[in-house]
C-alpha cells in the first residue's frame, strides 16, 4: 500500500468514526499530526472541487451590428458600423 493510499484510508476512517479532534486521532493512528492535517486538507479540497457542477455556456450568437455602406463611383465600397463617429464618416466620404 502506498503512502497516499494509507493516508486516504486514514482520512476515510477519520470521517467514518466522526472523530473531531485531529490531534488525538492522528496520535491513535500513529500518524504525524502535520502530515495528517495536510492529507485531510488535500482530500477535502478534492471533494469540494468535485462538488462543483460544470457550467455549459449558451452557444455564441454574435449580435448583428448595423452597417453603413459607402459606394464610390469607381466601385470601391466601404462597410462601416452605423454608430461610427461623424468625423470619421465625413473623412471616408471626402476620400474620393
Amino acid at each position: 500500500m502506498t503512502k497516499e493510499e494509507q493516508m486516504r484510508a486514514a482520512v476515510a476512517n477519520y470521517f467514518k468514526l466522526g472523530a473531531g479532534n485531529k490531534l488525538q486521532y492522528s496520535q491513535k493512528a500513529g500518524l504525524k499530526v502535520h502530515a495528517f492535517k495536510y492529507w485531510l486538507r488535500k482530500i477535502e479540497g478534492e471533494a469540494k472541487l468535485k462538488a462543483f457542477l460544470p457550467v455549459k455556456p449558451a452557444p455564441y450568437a454574435p449580435i448583428p451590428i448595423p452597417k453603413l455602406e459607402i459606394l464610390y463611383p469607381n466601385g470601391v465600397k466601404f462597410l462601416v458600423a452605423a454608430d461610427s463617429q461623424s468625423e470619421y464618416l465625413r473623412q471616408l466620404i471626402l476620400l474620393y
